[in-house]
C-alpha cells in the first residue's frame, strides 16, 4: 500500500555528492589542462607563435658584421693582341667583413617590432587558451548538472510509479477514482518525457565534452568543481582585466609594432655608414704569371637621392596603421569594461536567484510536509500530494541549476578579469585548495548514497523505443498482458465518430454493468449519448489538477549553459523554456476522452 512516511526523499547535497566509482576521475583542473595540451588550435598558434620567435632571432642579426668569403680556382686561358696566348691554373681568394655603423635606426626598428609581433603572438595564445579553458569548463559543468539532474527525474518517475501504482489498487478495490488514475498516469507520462529529455542531453554533453577536452568521458568520473577566488569589486576586476587579459596585452603589443614600424619608415629618408674590411690574394690572374696580395678599410656611405616618393608614402602607410591599432586598443579596452560588467552583473544575479531559489525549495519542502500532515488527518489527498512532490522537483532542479550557473559565471568573470587560467589549482593541489568550496555547500545535511549512473543503459533506452504507455484499459482492467498495435492506436487516437465509446469488441465489467442497468431502467442511459455536454460539477472539481498536470510538463528542466568567451550578460543565464505545446495538446485531448470513457463505464455519476 501507499506509504507517506517512508518514501525516500533527495536532498540538494545528495544529488551533487553522488559517489564516484571510477580511479581515474577528473577534476575540472585537470580535465582544463588535458584540453590546453590537447587541442589543435592552441598547438597550432603556439607553432606560429615560435616562428615570430624566430623572427626576432633574425632582426637581431643586423646587429652583427657580415663577414663573407670568395674563392675561385682553375685553369685559365687568356688571349692578348700582340702577345701569345696563355693557359695558366689561377686561384682568386677573397675574405670581407662588412658593419653597418649607421642605418637611420632601421635596425632597431625591425628588432622592437619583432619582438613586439612575437608578444602579441604570444598574448594571443593565451587568449584562445582562455577561451579553451572556458569553453572546457562550460561542457565539464553542463555534463556534471545534467548527471545532477538524472536522479532527481529517476526519482520523480519512481515516486510517479508508485502513486499510479497504489491508485490503480485502490480502483481496482472500488475506492478510488478513475479520473485521479488518468490524471496520475498523464503525469507520469510528463515524468518519463522529462528523464528521457534529460538522458538525451547527457548524451549530447557528452560528445560536445569530447570535442572540447579531447577525451572521451565517464559520467561517474565527474567530481565536485572548486570556486575560486574572484576580484573584490567590480573596479578590481576591470583593473584586472586592463593588466591581465591577453586580448588587451595582445592589442598593446600590436600597437607597439606599428610605433616601431613607423619610427623605422624614417630610416629611408636617412643615409647608411657601413665599415668594410677587405683583402685578397690572386696568382696566374689575367694570364700574368704573377700573385697579387691587397686589403683595404673603408668607410662606405649611401644616401638615395630619389625613388619616386616611395619613402614618403612607406611613411604615410606606418601612420595610419598606427592610428588604426590605437583605436583597435581603445575599442578592446571598452570592450573588455563592457563583459566585466556584464560578468559581474551576471555573478550578482546569479548569487540573489539561487537565494530566491532555495527559498523556494525550502517552502516546497514545508508544503510537501504540510501536504503529508493533512493527507494523514484525512483532509487531503494523494492528487495533491503528487502535486507538491511536482512542485519539490521543480524547486530542486532550478537550484540545481542555479548553483551550476552561479559557479559557471566565477568562471566567465575570471575569464572578462584575464585571470582565468591563473586560478584554475594546480593538478595536484586540485581539491584540497584551502580558498576551494564545492558545489554542495547549499545545506549541511546527512549525505545519502545514490546509485551510481549507468550510462551504457542510459544510451541503450535511448537507442530504443521508450516505452511510454498511454494504454488505459490494463489500469480499469485486472490483467497484465501487453496491448496490440491497433488496441493502443484506437487508445491513443480513438474509435471513430460513431464508435467513439463503444466497446462491443472488448466488453469490460463495467460495461456489462451497464448494459443490465439499461434493460433494468428501460431508459437511455448516459454513455449512450454522444458525450458533448460533460458534468460542469466533476469538471470544475478537476479542472485545477488537469492545468496543473497540463502545464508543469513545460517548465524549464535546465537553463542551456551557452558558450560564450568574454561576454557574460545575464541573458546567458536565463532559464530556457521548453516549448511542448503539441505535447499539451496531445496530453488533454487523451485526458477528455478518457473522462468520456470514465462516464461511460460508470452508471451513476460519482
Amino acid at each position: 500500500m501507499f506509504s507517506i512516511r517512508n518514501r525516500k526523499t533527495f536532498t540538494i547535497v545528495s544529488l551533487l555528492l553522488l559517489p564516484i566509482t571510477s580511479a581515474k576521475a577528473l577534476s575540472l583542473a585537470e580535465a582544463v589542462d588535458y584540453a590546453l595540451r590537447n587541442n589543435p588550435s592552441i598547438l597550432s598558434a603556439i607553432a606560429d607563435q615560435e616562428a615570430l620567435k624566430e623572427q626576432v632571432s633574425q632582426s637581431w642579426g643586423n646587429y652583427l658584421p657580415r663577414v663573407d668569403f670568395r674563392g675561385e680556382i682553375g685553369p685559365e686561358h687568356t688571349e692578348k693582341s700582340g702577345k701569345s696566348d696563355a693557359s695558366l691554373a689561377t686561384h682568386d681568394y677573397g675574405l670581407s667583413l662588412t658593419q653597418t655603423l649607421f642605418d637611420g635606426g632601421a635596425t632597431n626598428s625591425i628588432v622592437g617590432r619583432s619582438n613586439a609581433l612575437y608578444k602579441a603572438a604570444r598574448f594571443r595564445t593565451e587568449e584562445l587558451q582562455s577561451r579553451i579553458a572556458l569553453n572546457a569548463t562550460e561542457s565539464y559543468l553542463e555534463l556534471y548538472r545534467l548527471r545532477s539532474l538524472l536522479p532527481i527525474m529517476n526519482s520523480n518517475e519512481e515516486m510517479h510509479q508508485i502513486f499510479l501504482s497504489d491508485a490503480k489498487e485502490k480502483f481496482q478495490g472500488g475506492g478510488g477514482s478513475k479520473t485521479e488514475v488518468t490524471q496520475i498516469n498523464s503525469s507520469l507520462i510528463s515524468a518519463k518525457n522529462r528523464h528521457l529529455t534529460i538522458k538525451g542531453k547527457v548524451i549530447d554533453a557528452m560528445a560536445r565534452y569530447q570535442r572540447v577536452i579531447g577525451v572521451e568521458p565517464e559520467i561517474v568520473e565527474l567530481t565536485p568543481p572548486p570556486v575560486s577566488t574572484i576580484p573584490a569589486d567590480l573596479q578590481d576586476s576591470i583593473h584586472s582585466a586592463r593588466e591581465n587579459h591577453p586580448l588587451i596585452l595582445s592589442m598593446t603589443s600590436t600597437l607597439k609594432a606599428a610605433k616601431e614600424e613607423k619610427d623605422g619608415s624614417y630610416a629611408s629618408m636617412l643615409p647608411t655608414l657601413d665599415l668594410s674590411l677587405n683583402s685578397n690574394d690572386k696568382k696566374n690572374s689575367s694570364g700574368s704569371s704573377s700573385s697579387e696580395s691587397n686589403w683595404s678599410a673603408l668607410l662606405q656611405v649611401n644616401y638615395n637621392l630619389f625613388r619616386g616618393g616611395a619613402d614618403k608614402a612607406n611613411i604615410r602607410e606606418s601612420a595610419r596603421k598606427l592610428i588604426k591599432a590605437e583605436e583597435d586598443l581603445r575599442q578592446a579596452r571598452e570592450k573588455s569594461d563592457e563583459n566585466v560588467r556584464l560578468a559581474w552583473n551576471a555573478l550578482s544575479l546569479a548569487k540573489k536567484r539561487l537565494n530566491i531559489n532555495q527559498q523556494q525549495l525550502e517552502n516546497a519542502e514545508e508544503q510537501l510536509e504540510e501536504s503529508r500532515e493533512q493527507f494523514e488527518l484525512g483532509n487531503s489527498t494523494k492528487l495533491e500530494i503528487l502535486s507538491s512532490e511536482n512542485q519539490l522537483m521543480q524547486a530542486r532542479i532550478v537550484v540545481v541549476n542555479q548553483q551550476i550557473v552561479l559557479n559557471l559565471n566565477h568562471y566567465r568573470l575570471l575569464n572578462s578579469a584575464g585571470i582565468i587560467l591563473a586560478n584554475f589549482p594546480a593538478l595536484e593541489d586540485s581539491g584540497d585548495s584551502e580558498n576551494s568550496r564545492e558545489l554542495t555547500d547549499i545545506y549541511s545535511v546527512d549525505n545519502r548514497d545514490l546509485p551510481p549512473i549507468d550510462l551504457e543503459r542510459i544510451i541503450n533506452e535511448i537507442s530504443s523505443d521508450y516505452d511510454i504507455s498511454l494504454w488505459s484499459s490494463n489500469i480499469v482492467d485486472d490483467k497484465n498482458s501487453e496491448p496490440s498495435a491497433q488496441e493502443m492506436r484506437e487508445e491513443l487516437y480513438g474509435r471513430g465518430e460513431k464508435d467513439l465509446y463503444l466497446y462491443e469488441s472488448q466488453p469490460t465489467k463495467e460495461y456489462k454493468q451497464t448494459i443490465e442497468h439499461k434493460q433494468r431502467s428501460k431508459e437511455t442511459p448516459e454513455w449512450a449519448r454522444y458525450a458533448d455536454d460533460d458534468d460542469e460539477e466533476e469538471e470544475q472539481d478537476a479542472a485545477p489538477l488537469f492545468n496543473y498536470f497540463a502545464t508543469e510538463s513545460s517548465f524549464a528542466i535546465e537553463p542551456e549553459l551557452r558558450t560564450s568567451s568574454n561576454n557574460a550578460s545575464s541573458s546567458n543565464i536565463a532559464d530556457k523554456t521548453s516549448d511542448n505545446s503539441s505535447l499539451h495538446l496531445e496530453i488533454g485531448g487523451f485526458l477528455n476522452r478518457l473522462d468520456r470513457v470514465d462516464q461511460i463505464n460508470s452508471p451513476t455519476k460519482r
